[in-house]
C-alpha cells in the first residue's frame, strides 16, 4: 500500500482521536492517567498483533543492539502523550490542532539538524507560513472571554510547545528505529516499551486518592476509545515513515488532519466560535502546505 494511503486512514483516526480527546478534557475529573495507561495497553497490542502479522521476521538481536534508541523514544512518546491529553483538557479541538502544527515544525527542524532530510528554500518559507497559523491561533484563543478561559489558553499554549519539542526527535528517532531494526521488530520492541515507560509514568503520578474504578460505565468506553484510535492511527503512521523513509514528508502530509478537526469539532463539539479566522487559518496552512511540496 502507497505511504499516502497510509497517510489517509492516519489522518481520519487521529482526526476522530482529537475529537474523543476534547470529550475526555471536558470531563469533570482528570482521567488524563487513566487514559494515558489504556491508550498504551491497546498500543502494545495493536503493536504484538502487528509485528506477528506483517511479512518481515522480528530481529531480536539488533533491538538488543538499539536498546538506548528503544528505551529514549518510549520515554519521549510516554511524556509526550501526557502533554497532549493534558493539552486537551484546556484548549478546545479546533485550536489545539493548529498549535500541533508546531510538531510539524519541530519534526522539520530535528530532521534536519540529526539526519540528512534537508528542505529547499522555498520549503522553509512553507514552514514559515504554518507557523504564521499557529500565531493567529494565538491571537484567537487571546480573544476568548473571562480570566478563566484566558489562563487556560495560556496553559494550553505552554502544554503545545513542550510536545512540540519532544515530537520532533521522537519522530525522527522512531524513523531511526524503523530503517535500523525494521518495522516489525519496532512494533514489538518500540511499543512494547512505549507502553511499559506510559504506565511507569502514570503509576508514578497516580493521586491515590482518586480511583477510577467508580467512573460511569461511557466514561470507561470513552478512555479505551481513545486508546484504541490511538492505536491505530499510529500504526497506520509507523507504517507511511516505513514506506516513505522520510520523516519530515511524512508529518507535513499528516498535517492534513487540521482541516478535517476543525470540521469534525463543529459538528460534533459544536466549536463555532472564531470560524472566519479557523477558516483563515486553514488557508495559510494550505499555503505553507503547498510551499513545503514544491
Amino acid at each position: 500500500m502507497p505511504w499516502q494511503f497510509s497517510v489517509l486512514f492516519y489522518v481520519f483516526l487521529s482526526s476522530s482521536r482529537a475529537i474523543v480527546n476534547r470529550r475526555i478534557g471536558l470531563l469533570k475529573q482528570d482521567v488524563s492517567l487513566y487514559a494515558l495507561s489504556a491508550s498504551f495497553i491497546c498500543v502494545a497490542s495493536v503493536g504484538v498483533v502487528s509485528s506477528l502479522l506483517l511479512p518481515g521476521n522480528i530481529n531480536h538481536t539488533a533491538a538488543r543492539e538499539a536498546w538506548i534508541f528503544i528505551v529514549g523514544g518510549g520515554s519521549l512518546f510516554a511524556v509526550l502523550n501526557l502533554l497532549v491529553l493534558k493539552l486537551f483538557r484546556y484548549v478546545p479541538a479546533s485550536i489545539a490542532v493548529f498549535m500541533s502544527l508546531l510538531n510539524t515544525l519541530s519534526v522539520i527542524i530535528f530532521a534536519y539538524v540529526l539526519t540528512s532530510e534537508s528542505l529547499t528554500g522555498v520549503q522553509w518559507l512553507g514552514a514559515g507560513v504554518l507557523l504564521t497559523a499557529v500565531i493567529l491561533i494565538a491571537l484567537i484563543a487571546q480573544k476568548r472571554k473571562g480570566v478563566k478561559k484566558h489562563q487556560n489558553m495560556l496553559l494550553g499554549t505552554g502544554l503545545a510547545v513542550a510536545a512540540a519539542l519532544l515530537f520532533g526527535p521522537a519522530i525522527v528517532n522512531e524513523n531511526y528505529l524503523i530503517g535500523r531494526i525494521g518495522i516489525e521488530t519496532y512494533l514489538l520492541y518500540g511499543w512494547g516499551l512505549q507502553a511499559i515507560m506510559s504506565l511507569l509514568l502514570a503509576f508514578t503520578l497516580r493521586d491515590k486518592s482518586k480511583s477510577t474504578r467508580k467512573l460511569p460505565v461511557k466514561i470507561h468506553r470513552l478512555v479505551w476509545l481513545y486508546g484504541g484510535l490511538l492505536g491505530a492511527a499510529g500504526f497506520f503512521f509507523v507504517q507511511s515513515l516505513n514506506d516513505s523513509g522520510n520523516s519530515s514528508v511524512t508529518s507535513i502530509s499528516a498535517t492534513a488532519r487540521v482541516a478535517v478537526v476543525v470540521v469534525f469539532s463543529y459538528v460534533l463539539l459544536g466549536e463555532k466560535d472564531n470560524l472566519k479566522l479557523k477558516l483563515l487559518g486553514l488557508v495559510i496552512t494550505g499555503i505553507g502546505l503547498t510551499l513545503l511540496f514544491a
